[in-house]
């Protein structure tokens, strides 16, 4: 199938299988499908690897987005900023996206992809992220949680991420 094929059926399942959710989320989901299309186009133009969607049950429960041709499996994240968000633990109370089944995270950082492996994140996080006490106020290394639900998430500077990559696109 043709790699805009692919990405054209891709983000139209998605938009099927999350109907629920668009509402309320249409926005944040909306970004994150692109970001999840554009990292696919650019892993086949940059790198000429062939990669797919996750299912909805591979996205949901084992936190990853997208696998390669070599099995190699990547949690897209967005461009966030300045500034990214590390889900230590998620919304119901269980392990967030960092100790997911992800070997890579792919966060969009303006115009490029920093590439950072799942065991060096943890170790930076484990490193660098040492009050894991959830606060409400959002501060730099530290955790926040929002109000009413059971997430825990630690603020990192996006310069951060781009030291440790092992690879840029």
């Amino acid at each position: 199938m043709e790699l805009n094929t692919l990405i054209t059926f891709y983000y139209n399942l998605k938009m099927k299988l999350h109907t629920n959710y668009r509402e309320i989320f249409h926005k944040d989901f909306h970004e994150g499908t692109q970001a999840e299309i554009l990292f696919m186009k650019d892993l086949k133009l940059n790198l000429d690897i062939e990669s797919r969607p996750a299912t909805k049950e591979q996205n949901m429960y084992e936190h990853w987005d997208v696998i390669d041709e070599n099995n190699v499996k990547y949690d897209v994240k967005k461009h966030k900023g300045l500034y990214n968000y590390i889900e230590l633990t998620n919304q119901f109370g269980n392990k967030g996206w960092l100790y997911g089944q992800a070997d890579v995270f792919a966060f969009r950082v303006y115009s490029m992809w920093v590439l950072v492996d799942k065991e060096v994140l943890q170790h930076w996080v484990d490193k660098n992220i040492t009050d894991r006490e959830p606060i409400r106020d959002k501060k730099l290394y530290r955790c926040y949680q929002k109000r009413n639900w059971k997430d825990s998430c630690a603020i990192v500077k996006s310069y951060d991420l781009v030291k440790i990559a092992y690879q840029t696109l």
